[in-house]
């Protein structure tokens, strides 16, 4: 299953995937920018990784039609990004 339909489903976001596109587009880039590891393949195959993607997907999902500034993440987020930066952000090969 592609990381969109992870992250839509982790969401329980109702739109089409053309619709939220924009939307996940921004999360992968805003914890791509977050972390030090910039290939696509190993971050799509870390499941701590992925874990975030669809936390902040999530989140921003949820807070798309409220007027809250997005300057503070929630406090499970920033511990899976510390972690991927740290770098014991999950081997690929593990199971998940």
């Amino acid at each position: 299953m592609e990381l969109i339909d992870d992250a839509m489903q982790y969401a329980h976001a109702e739109e089409s995937k053309d619709q939220v596109q924009p939307l996940f587009d921004a999360v992968y880039a805003y914890i791509t920018n977050a972390i030090e590891e910039k290939d696509p393949e190993k971050n799509d195959n870390n499941p701590i990784f992925r874990l975030a993607v669809k936390m902040l997907f999530a989140q921003w999902y949820d807070d798309r039609s409220q007027e809250k500034g997005l300057s503070k993440l929630a406090f499970g987020l920033r511990a899976v990004i510390d972690q991927i930066q740290n770098g014991s952000g999950g081997d690929e090969n593990a199971g998940g």
